[in-house]
């Protein structure tokens, strides 16, 4: 049965919680839509968590969810893989966890940075021994970066050695902060700055912002007759972009854009900034 209300697509960090702390009242609010028959799908640039796990997590702050309601940009850049470069079997991961297990559950066999970077590593004055990291790393045939805790220059060495090598070079996202409850910290687009710096070649970014991939793809999933898009404002310079993308993409009457409150678009109405 076709859906009657709002897809909602609501950010995470910084919009639903920062770090371990909930935003005040956004839970609330979501709860609300979805009794009122509103379909809210959570879509996300974190690259570090396996879809599975945001939901214990959203759940105890009173937002419903389920496992399928959660588009990550790791799950995203996997299915971009998937459909966009079917010679790419074998991926070098610059990133955590949950970027591997995305990318593997896609069927590609994953080489983390960090274990081909002990293969290089070395007495050298910039610690390695000399090596190839493409060899080192069983010659991948994509490289994907994301948010790396424990990136360092082996892992950028790596990474680097991939990519000039000519596996092709994908980004989970650019955002170039990451905000914690605690402070703003290096975001994934840090790390793929300096991967691009290093090897001379830019990544094709799969993340909402700025090329709105994984948005597009939670609204051919869950079909809905208007769309919102839930995010914050300060950190969504881009947000309109991604909401007029979508709607040129689709059949949907209307889009909106809401922060920090949600507004129902009319059919027929243009995108507006609620």
């Amino acid at each position: 049965m076709p859906a009657t209300g709002l897809l909602l697509l609501v950010d995470l960090d910084g919009v639903l919680y920062r770090g371990a702390s909930p935003v005040p009242g956004v839970a609330e609010v979501l709860a609300g839509r979805a009794r009122a028959g509103d379909d809210i799908v959570y879509v996300t640039n974190n690259s570090m968590w396996y879809r599975a796990e945001y939901v214990d997590r959203i759940a105890g702050m009173g937002a419903p969810v389920t496992a399928d309601r959660i588009v990550s940009s790791p799950r995203a850049t996997a299915l971009y893989l998937v459909d966009h470069a079917p010679s790419v079997s074998h991926v070098l991961t610059v990133g955590a966890s949950g970027l591997d297990r995305e990318l593997e559950d896609a069927g590609f066999r994953v080489t983390r940075a960090g274990d081909a970077a002990e293969h290089i590593r070395g007495g050298g004055v910039e610690g390695t021994d000399g090596g190839n990291g493409w060899d080192a790393a069983g010659r991948p045939d994509a490289v994907v970066v994301g948010l790396d805790p424990k990136f360092d220059y082996l892992r950028l060495t790596v990474a680097t050695d991939c990519v000039r090598a000519g596996a092709r070079f994908v980004a989970t996202n650019r955002d170039p902060v990451y905000p914690t409850e605690r402070a703003v910290r290096p975001g994934a687009g840090a790390i793929v700055a300096a991967v691009e710096a290093a090897s001379g070649i830019t990544a094709t970014s799969i993340g909402i912002r700025p090329v709105p991939t994984f948005c597009t793809i939670a609204v051919v999933t869950h079909a809905p007759p208007c769309l919102t898009v839930f995010g914050s404002a300060t950190r969504y310079s881009g947000t309109t972009t991604v909401s007029n993308h979508c709607l040129a993409k689709s059949s949907y009457a209307a889009v909106s854009v809401a922060y920090p409150r949600m507004s129902r678009a009319r059919p027929g109405s243009a995108p507006v900034r609620a």
